[in-house]
C-alpha cells in the first residue's frame, strides 16, 4: 500500500528506457553499479508524481573496497555484450586471474566491510 492505495511493482531498465510516473520509487544497492549514478537519481527525480517518495539504500564503501566487492562478479559479467563492447578484454582477463588466485588462497585478500545508508527524498 502507498498512501492507502494498492502498490503496482513496475521493473524499469534504469539505462536505456524512461522511469513510468510514480508515487514510491525504491532503489536497493544500483547506484553504485552505474556509470552516471547522479543522471538516474534526476531521472527518477523527474518522474516522481507530486508528493511521491524516492528511497535510496546504498552501501557505504570506499571506491577501492567496492571494486574488489563487485570483481566477485566477473565471471558472470565479463561475457556479456556490454562488458565486452565497453571494457578492454586484457583487462578482465588480468582480473579474473587475480580473482582465481584470491579464491585457491594463493593471495590473501581483507575482509570487506559494509555500511548501509538510506535516503529518502519527498517531491513537493
Amino acid at each position: 500500500m502507498v498512501g492507502g492505495a494498492p502498490a503496482q511493482r513496475v521493473a524499469a531498465e534504469v539505462r536505456r528506457a524512461p522511469i513510468p510516473f510514480a508515487k514510491f520509487l525504491y532503489s536497493r544497492f544500483l547506484l553504485t553499479h552505474l556509470r552516471d549514478p547522479a543522471k538516474v537519481v534526476r531521472a527518477w527525480a523527474r518522474a516522481a508524481l507530486p508528493g511521491a517518495r524516492l528511497v535510496l539504500e546504498e552501501t557505504e564503501l570506499r571506491a577501492e573496497d567496492m571494486t574488489e566487492l563487485h570483481a566477485m562478479n566477473l565471471g558472470t559479467w565479463s561475457n556479456d555484450s556490454f562488458a565486452k563492447a565497453n571494457y578492454d578484454r586484457d583487462e578482465l582477463r588480468e582480473l579474473e586471474q587475480t580473482l582465481g588466485r584470491i579464491a585457491s588462497g594463493e593471495v590473501s585478500a581483507r575482509p570487506i566491510m559494509l555500511g548501509m545508508g538510506q535516503v529518502v527524498l519527498r517531491r513537493a
